[in-house]
């Protein structure tokens, strides 16, 4: 745990001169927006000037706002921890803003759970999904030197969820922090800073890494040739 901290400030540093469930359920601010998808993101997310309108990061979307949505046994708001996170992923993906609840009505998922819902994205998304023991080096090793998203599943309870939880890293920062996207509002109103910059949430790598540990799990998702 004590190298965790150099080792992502060493990639970044090297590859970048600048800069399940049961979670805890606290009040939710109320939606008085239209589910339109870029509304409902809690950070601002621009477009790209590309053909595609690409995004040019993950939105962050809270299960907690779609305690109404009926999904399994639940609603989104208790049992929609991962496919939050998938939702920010296919948001990013696809060059829109595919809300939980969206991505519930796209996609033929109900039911679904665990690898059967994160292999059911990697086929609509034509990616490949490859599965990695956590491990702090090989995290910073996609984040910084192949520049990919990282599904980190804890699968154990942790600070992050009373019997395991789902995030995604989406890169660090040039000191280190790792850039999150957390589907649990409890978390990043607790153990979220912010860049200076911009309202990108942060978490600190030695309380993640702690927490997660080795008997956790990461997933990334390759492209496809078409």
């Amino acid at each position: 745990i004590i190298v965790i901290l150099a080792i992502l400030l060493f990639a970044k540093n090297k590859f970048y001169s600048t800069s399940e469930e049961n979670v805890e359920l606290e009040e939710s601010s109320e939606i008085l927006l239209e589910d339109t998808g870029a509304s409902l993101s809690h950070i601002n997310v621009e477009r790209g000037n590309g053909p595609e309108g690409e995004l040019l990061k993950l939105p962050l979307y809270y299960q907690q706002d779609f305690d109404d949505i009926p999904y399994n046994t639940g609603t989104i708001a208790t049992d929609g921890n991962l496919i939050t996170c998938l939702s920010m992923l296919d948001s990013f993906y696809n060059c829109d803003f595919i809300t939980p609840s969206n991505y519930l009505d796209t996609y033929n998922v109900s039911g679904l759970i665990g690898e059967d819902l994160i292999a059911e994205f990697g086929e609509h998304n034509n990616r490949q999904v490859l599965k990695f023991a956590f491990d702090a080096e090989t995290l910073g090793f996609f984040l910084v030197t192949e520049r990919r998203e990282v599904l980190v599943h804890i699968t154990h309870p942790s600070i992050y969820g009373t019997t395991s939880s789902y995030v995604i890293i989406t890169t660090c920062t040039a000191d280190g922090k790792l850039c999150v996207r957390d589907p649990n509002e409890w978390n990043i109103d607790n153990y979220a800073t912010y860049s200076y910059n911009d309202d990108e949430p942060l978490y600190d790598p030695t309380v993640f890494c702690e927490q997660a540990s080795g008997t956790s799990e990461m997933y990334i998702f390759i492209e496809k040739p078409k």
